[in-house]
């Protein structure tokens, strides 16, 4: 999911897609990726624009304005979501996220359910984000909606 959407974000807005696995983004770069993870030639498009830059670096995404967190939700032989992956990205992005900035969510995880849990999970990172946190959470202004987003930031970690 989180190679494909900064592919197709990538040809309105600078993009870079970050992943804790530096082979597979080393991989990316050479476009070395399966054909059902993404169409290479975008992808190759994509890098060559300059708009789309992979990096298993977490600091090269502290400028973004906007963080998607787009990990795997592996299913648990109960049947039930496992959220590690998405708890250590929220983790992440709470180490790097500032006030104004803008998280979007990808999961198969119950959101709602979890709002306090993963609100925890990204202000563990610095106290500072407990306000971050809660504008987030408030409808956005017509002026916020129309303002253009400069950077942006597909989380695409994985295990």
């Amino acid at each position: 999911m989180g190679l494909p959407l900064a592919i197709a974000f990538s040809k309105r807005y600078q993009v870079i897609g970050f992943d804790v696995d530096s082979k597979k983004c080393e991989n990316m770069k050479n476009g070395l990726v399966s054909r059902d993870q993404c169409n290479v030639a975008k992808l190759d498009a994509a890098l060559r624009s300059g708009n789309l830059m992979i990096t298993d670096k977490l600091s090269d995404t502290r400028l973004c304005d906007v963080y998607i967190v787009a990990v795997p939700t592996p299913i648990t032989s109960e049947y039930k979501a496992d959220p590690t992956l998405l708890k250590e990205a929220c983790r992440m992005v709470g180490q790097v996220v500032s006030k104004g900035n803008v998280i979007v969510i990808d999961s198969l995880e119950a959101l709602a359910t979890r709002k306090q849990q993963l609100k925890d999970d990204i202000d563990s990172a610095e106290e500072r984000l407990a306000t971050i946190w809660h504008d987030m959470f408030r409808q956005p202004t017509a002026e916020e909606m129309s303002s253009p987003t400069k950077r942006l930031m597909a989380t695409i970690t994985s295990a």
